[in-house]
């Protein structure tokens, strides 16, 4: 055999192996670090973190996007207790990445309650920040595609993050509301939300600061902890390798 014909070989075999880990990592599974401690003690800052893309159905990568849609089809649906990596809502921010706790899904009644958070009615969580912008007792439903939001100067600022994320722009001029430059007193949601929380509650950047995440930017759910680093003392945590997040 040539040399030319043995260096053809080689880049075919390096070309398909690329290709192979490629399409891995676009569809099936991924990894990622835990950059903080908003989730502990379930993922401690440090984990490294193998990612199921194809349980909720891959992400159309931003290549495609004039495809009809946003995402492949998945083994299943999100469910209230997964913990799930996200691309942060806020495009402004870059293509950030989080991870936390789904604890209401899309047509779900959220209330705030005494530092208490219930779901349809369920205490979920309890939590004492006192700047998270949810204090005051608040009762409301998790928003879904079809949803029609009322739109006022109060209401605003609910509402923004979320119209913008949707592609419109809003802004409130005195006593009025506009949306793409006209008046407007109502919105039709034209996604299915989510509402995340951190487990370390208190000290978590989450939907009572930022709102409502899009389902369309999960990227998957997060599996097993394949390497933990704790950087403060540049040591390997052995004990934490191989656990499966729950």
């Amino acid at each position: 055999m040539s040399a030319r014909r043995k260096l053809g070989g080689y880049i075919g075999i390096v070309a398909v192996t690329l290709l192979a880990g490629l399409t891995l990592k676009t569809f099936v599974i991924d990894a990622f670090c835990v950059p903080s401690r908003s989730m502990e003690p379930t993922l401690l800052a440090g984990d490294y973190v193998f990612v199921n893309k194809l349980i909720y159905g891959a992400r159309v990568p931003r290549l495609f996007h004039f495809l009809q849609f946003n995402r492949f089809p998945g083994l299943k649906q999100i469910e209230r207790g997964d913990v799930i990596f996200f691309e942060f809502p806020d495009p402004s921010s870059g293509r950030a990445y989080f991870v936390k706790r789904c604890i209401a899904l899309a047509g779900d009644t959220i209330e705030f309650r005494n530092n208490h958070i219930y779901i349809n009615c369920t205490e979920v969580n309890v939590y004492t920040q006192s700047d998270s912008g949810w204090n005051g007792d608040e009762k409301f439903i998790i928003p879904r595609k079809g949803d029609v939001v009322s739109l006022t100067p109060v209401s605003y600022r609910r509402w923004a993050g979320l119209i913008r994320n949707e592609g419109h722009r809003i802004e409130c001029s005195g006593s009025d509301v506009l949306v793409d430059g006209a008046v407007v007193t109502r919105y039709g949601v034209e996604k299915n939300y989510l509402f995340v929380l951190g487990d370390n509650i208190d000290h978590s950047y989450d939907s009572r600061a930022w709102g409502f995440l899009p389902e369309d930017n999960v990227e998957g759910k997060a599996m097993m902890i394949y390497l933990s680093r704790d950087i403060s003392q540049s040591a390997i945590r052995w004990n934490r390798i191989g656990k499966f997040v729950y």
